[in-house]
């Protein structure tokens, strides 16, 4: 199967929206931010891009762009679409009529998986819930959407606990977490300040697993690593581990083929 970007964890990208705010640490050192100020330079995507990037930093715009949802129609082979590389499909600036027309696209090609990627649970929470699952809506389709898969970023403790919760209460087809950049240990099996009060990692289906890139990078101890393949073997979670980061030197033994990628989730 072809391959058009650099995620791993995917077959293609598309962009039916772009631009962002950096909203927690792992926005630190923003892989999309850098590349849209390269894309705001070149003819081909300056008119879009620069709509999105001020000073060379997002500046909280977000841009509706149509067109990217014919590139799906067009491959025959059924792949894993990541949508929007290049910003957060759930900005608090993204009109609902906008992620309206990415549904209906999902919707029409059921043999694709599309997957969602995001910081920003809580209004994804309330469009999916809300209004697109809703007696009010439109929508008349199976609940969750068979070929959807709903994620959100995990970089440290805190997010695990503020944002996987949210992310369980919405209907989906797979819910994973990316713990990348990972910046501190997590403990996804039993979390609380004072006792264990609940499991985070059972709200899972994915975790997918790497370090930081680029320059001034964090760099994530082995131990974090070592401990997230832990948790995850020891409750049959698919593990993808997606690299080390810059700057760090020891190689480390994680033999992926020992965590099933897709191979748990049916």
């Amino acid at each position: 199967m072809s391959n058009n970007t650099r995620i791993e964890w995917c077959d293609s990208t598309i962009s039916p929206i772009i631009g962002c705010t950096k909203i927690s640490p792992a926005c630190n050192n923003c892989y999309a931010e850098k590349f849209a100020v390269r894309l705001a330079g070149m003819p081909a995507t300056k008119k879009d891009y620069s709509q999105v990037i001020t000073n060379g930093k997002w500046n909280g715009k977000t841009i509706f762009r149509p067109k990217e949802l014919e590139k799906p129609y067009q491959w025959k082979t059924p792949k894993k679409i990541f949508v929007v590389s290049m910003g957060d499909l759930f900005h608090e600036s993204v009109q609902w009529d906008w992620i309206d027309e990415i549904m209906k696209m999902i919707i029409d090609l059921d043999y694709h998986t599309f997957i969602m990627l995001t910081k920003r649970p809580d209004i994804t929470e309330k469009y999916f819930n809300h209004w697109f699952y809703s007696e009010t809506s439109p929508y008349m389709g199976p609940v969750p959407i068979p070929n959807l898969w709903l994620g959100v970023t995990v970089e440290n403790q805190e997010a695990a606990e503020m944002r996987i919760p949210i992310l369980s209460k919405i209907p989906a087809r797979v819910h994973f977490a990316s713990c990348e950049p990972l910046l501190s240990e997590i403990d996804l099996e039993c979390w609380s300040k004072t006792e264990c009060l609940s499991d985070l990692i059972h709200q899972l289906d994915w975790i997918i697993v790497g370090g930081e890139t680029g320059k001034k990078t964090r760099k994530t101890p082995i131990e974090y690593f070592m401990n997230l393949r832990e948790q995850c073997w020891s409750n049959d979670i698919p593990f993808f581990f997606k690299k080390m980061g810059s700057g760090v030197e020891t190689p480390i033994e994680l033999d992926i083929h020992e965590f099933p990628f897709f191979g748990l989730i049916k």
